[in-house]
């Protein structure tokens, strides 16, 4: 599975994410400072100051760009969603985004306006769905069942924007996709993969068991439809 893809914060603090990255690169010049001044009292301790001066200048020179490094990808890996992370978010002006990630059962509706026998028609289909979420990163997934037990068709997110509302028990999500699915030929001899694109928009709200998402989405070969989903815990 893909690991997905860039996503925009919808919220009311312009450009979120390059303050905190800037707090970021302030409390690695900080760190890198206090490292600088702990070596050379530990050189002048074993009175070894004289010798050891270039290897503190050496090691404190590039400790800003190494903690830096190191402080992004504990922040876009783990730190981002504790609770610890408040102070930095604090700092920047900015909200913590919520966490949509995990599987999630229920069905899809589906209306189809361009059939091939030019008759409307309409139906639901069972689906799992798996959200990965980063810091700056996405990927949404639809799987549709086959009645072997495989997959028949599935769904991938391109590019989303998550909303960053007031109540943290609700938010919002708005992505285009890709619809992967194979139909067979017309004269019956084999199938034929196809692409469809669209766009979904899917609201979140946080329930005793975890998060209850309702949307809708629209494809552009004339398809629209439901979602309702529940989150697997």
């Amino acid at each position: 599975m893909s690991r997905g893809h860039d996503y925009a914060l919808y919220t009311d603090v312009p450009n979120a994410r390059v303050k905190l990255y800037a707090w970021l690169a302030v409390i690695s010049v900080l760190l890198s400072t206090t490292l600088h001044d702990v070596g050379k009292r530990i050189a002048a301790f074993i009175d070894q100051s004289h010798r050891l001066d270039w290897l503190v200048s050496l090691i404190t020179s590039f400790g800003a760009m190494t903690i830096f490094g190191v402080l992004i990808y504990l922040f876009r890996t783990f730190v981002w969603k504790w609770r610890i992370a408040a102070p930095l978010y604090a700092l920047g002006g900015a909200k913590q985004p919520p966490i949509i990630a995990g599987k999630f059962l229920g069905t899809v509706s589906w209306f189809d306006s361009k059939t091939r026998d030019s008759k409307k028609m309409a139906g639901g289909s069972h689906v799992m769905a798996t959200i990965i979420q980063s810091w700056d990163n996405i990927l949404i997934r639809f799987d549709f069942p086959d009645g072997s037990g495989g997959y028949r068709a599935g769904s991938t997110s391109e590019m989303a924007i998550l909303e960053m509302g007031l109540d943290p028990s609700r938010t919002s999500i708005q992505y285009t996709y890709r619809y992967d699915t194979t139909i067979d030929n017309p004269n019956g001899k084999g199938v034929t993969r196809t692409f469809i694109h669209g766009t979904s928009l899917m609201t979140f709200n946080m329930t005793k068991k975890g998060w209850r998402v309702d949307g809708h989405y629209y494809s552009d070969d004339g398809g629209s439809g439901k979602i309702a989903l529940t989150q697997k815990v």
